[in-house]
């Protein structure tokens, strides 16, 4: 049996929720769970979330008032996948993406894998590539859910 993914979404914008949403249901991987835990001040993700039960788990973050990485790290606590699949609600997924991030995971031995992104405007069309930055270093974030409370 293949593998369980997590695919974790940190919920609080209620208005690209249902695209995301669907984006993750269509996965081709086989062995999914989606998760979403909701941090926002109305109770319009939960309504939206209402209407794809059972396939997508709705929470409702217990700390929504300390940080979004808080919202992060509830979710890694409640995921039983093996791999683990952040989705911002605002993010669409690829058809194939959990596929194929598992497949490099597992043919190279890696054990963190980043999807290639293309961003679209409100209607869904191509924007430009962003011009190259410096990345800020990812530990604080990393050790923040690590550091679990």
């Amino acid at each position: 049996m293949a593998e369980r993914v997590s695919i974790l979404i940190p919920g609080y914008k209620p208005r690209h929720l249902r695209e995301c949403l669907d984006s993750a249901l269509e996965q081709t991987w086989p062995n999914t769970e989606i998760i979403l835990s909701d941090d926002g001040k109305t109770d319009e993700v939960r309504r939206i979330c209402a209407d794809y039960e059972p396939r997508v788990q709705y929470v409702r973050n217990p700390n929504p008032e300390i940080s979004g990485y808080n919202n992060a790290r509830h979710l890694c606590h409640l995921a039983r996948g093996k791999y683990l699949k952040f989705q911002l609600d605002d993010d669409l997924l690829h058809p194939e993406c959990i596929r194929l991030m598992v497949a490099a995971m597992e043919r190279t031995g890696a054990h963190l894998a980043f999807p290639p992104r293309r961003l679209i405007d409100e209607y869904g069309n191509p924007l430009p590539p962003p011009a190259p930055f410096e990345a800020a270093p990812l530990f604080p974030f990393a050790k923040s859910l690590l550091n679990a409370d």
